[in-house]
């Protein structure tokens, strides 16, 4: 019998500690941030009169380990107006950078899409899609992360993720 309460007390205990476990693992997770690479996270700038053509915009990087670094950045113009009516697809280049953010740091950028000298520019929509590396060992492998923006009566807004 004693053998039972034995078996029964480690099986207890071994539950316990995995509940423990997971529980710390999820306080981490929710409280720091994921412990593995992830992708990165874009939050606009709040600035008062932006224009319609730069873009102010800051990287988090939500991992609590692993760095992000960001290699190109660039935008696919879908609304212009009063230029266009409808849905164009303007792809503007994108420009290769080289910024590398530890892990749960903030980064503020800047990027400019020119698409000539106007002010009479009421609307934007955009797609800002960054390329970037999260782990190097054992081969760099870059990704895509891309958010929807739109610019309307002066400020910028973030739309949905993409992808």
């Amino acid at each position: 019998m004693i053998e039972f309460w034995s078996y029964v007390s480690w099986i207890v205990g071994g539950i316990a500690i995995v509940v423990a476990v997971i529980s710390g693992l999820h306080k981490i997770y929710k409280d720091i941030g994921p412990p593995w690479p992830t992708q990165p996270i874009i939050d606009i700038e709040k600035t008062s009169n932006a224009r319609p053509m730069a873009i102010p915009f800051i990287i988090k990087n939500p991992s609590s380990l692993f760095p992000i670094e960001i290699t190109a950045i660039g935008c696919i113009i879908y609304r212009l107006e009063p230029i266009t009516e409808g849905r164009v697809h303007i792809a503007v280049g994108a420009k290769p950078v080289s910024r590398k953010i530890p892990a749960l740091e903030r980064c503020p950028m800047l990027t400019s899409v020119f698409v000539g000298a106007r002010d009479d520019i009421t609307a934007v929509e955009l797609d800002l899609v960054l390329t970037y590396i999260t782990l190097r060992f054992p081969f760099r492998l870059p990704k895509t992360a891309i958010h929807r923006v739109n610019w309307l009566s002066g400020s910028w807004t973030l739309g949905e993720i993409l992808q």
